[in-house]
């Protein structure tokens, strides 16, 4: 306790400035003012935007436009594609067969001797798939039967202490 009541204090002196009757007045003069000034340009930003009402419709009319444009547009890929492309018919989809084509060091000189790329009934086959008319399938890898295991009766007795008859 005796030491707090003799310390010193390093700072100055806090003193307090009384203000005089137009020094008050002169700031209630700057407060309204800056109020004022406050609600002027709130007014004007206000009166902006409400100019710019009939710019921001017409734009947001010309994205809806456009919006229903795309809409029509892909509603129209979309019927197309159903009325004219593959359906989805059976488990699959269908896929487009590779090109057959011949590499340029398999072409030979002479139309006779050149060998015919593809398979004549795999087109056939594919074209059929891609009209719908056969449903795309995966081809069934053959399955190869296990041999059944059976041991018979003399095999099976035959031990140590076998004794034939």
């Amino acid at each position: 306790e005796n030491n707090q009541s003799t310390s010193v204090s390093v700072g100055k002196p806090v003193t307090i400035e009384t203000k005089t009757v137009q020094q008050r007045n002169k700031e209630k003069l700057q407060k309204k003012k800056e109020a004022l000034n406050k609600a002027k340009k709130e007014k004007r930003i206000r009166d902006t935007q409400l100019f710019r009402i009939k710019s921001i419709r017409k734009e947001v009319d010309k994205e809806t436009q456009e919006h229903g444009q795309l809409l029509q547009e892909r509603e129209i890929k979309y019927e197309n594609r159903k009325n004219y492309g593959t359906k989805k018919f059976g488990r699959y989809r269908f896929e487009e067969a590779d090109l057959d084509l011949n590499l340029s060091d398999e072409i030979t000189g002479n139309l006779r001797t050149m060998k015919a790329e593809g398979n004549l009934l795999h087109d056939r086959f594919k074209s059929l798939q891609k009209r719908n008319i056969i449903e795309p399938r995966v081809r069934a890898k053959p399955t190869k039967t296990k041999m059944k295991k059976y041991e018979k009766r003399s095999v099976r007795e035959v031990g140590p202490n076998y004794q034939p008859k």
